[in-house]
């Protein structure tokens, strides 16, 4: 499911399966993709894409154990695409979401719109989970060195993907 990002400088698509959080089929993985810089209309520098993954047993929670979440990261090879992207792992303070920071190794990339960068999450989702909001803030900017943080909020059900603009804390 694509959607269009009204907060940030990047573009997002989402890929997932909805017949899950319909809760019709409940297999033992599943996989989320987000593939980032899809027909940008100007040039993007980011130095970091953050995605907070909601952790739990309830409707609203898509993992039920962080340490089913296996990740692989494609594209942003070459130097100006960032050199390669690694991801840091980390559970928020609460518990409550999974957050999965990607930086480009050589600090920084440039989307122009010929590339893309897909980040997939691999795992064993939460039986329960019927609409689940994963967030996503970017470091980002068009011309200077100094990025900026701009968040938001993408809301996955059976039916759609909705994208809401946030200045959410799910990233501490």
């Amino acid at each position: 499911m694509s959607a269009e990002a009204p907060n940030t400088l990047l573009s997002y698509r989402l890929s997932h399966r909805p017949e899950i959080l319909a809760g019709t089929t409940q297999p033992d993985t599943d996989r989320l993709s987000i593939t980032i810089g899809e027909d940008l209309p100007t040039s993007v520098k980011a130095s970091q894409v953050t995605l907070a993954v909601p952790l739990g047993t309830g409707p609203g929670d898509l993992v039920k154990d962080p340490d089913t979440i296996n990740v692989e990261t494609t594209g942003g090879s070459l130097p100006s695409q960032g050199g390669g992207w690694d991801v840091l792992r980390l559970t928020n303070d609460a518990g409550t979401h999974e957050i999965l920071h990607w930086t480009p190794r050589r600090g920084s990339a440039t989307f122009d719109g010929t590339w893309t960068l897909t980040l997939t999450l691999d795992f064993q989702p939460n039986p329960a989970a019927r609409s689940v909001t994963i967030g996503i803030q970017e470091e980002t900017s068009t011309s200077s060195t100094t990025h900026s943080r701009k968040q938001i909020m993408m809301t996955l059900d059976s039916e759609s993907t909705v994208v809401t603009p946030s200045g959410s804390g799910l990233f501490s």
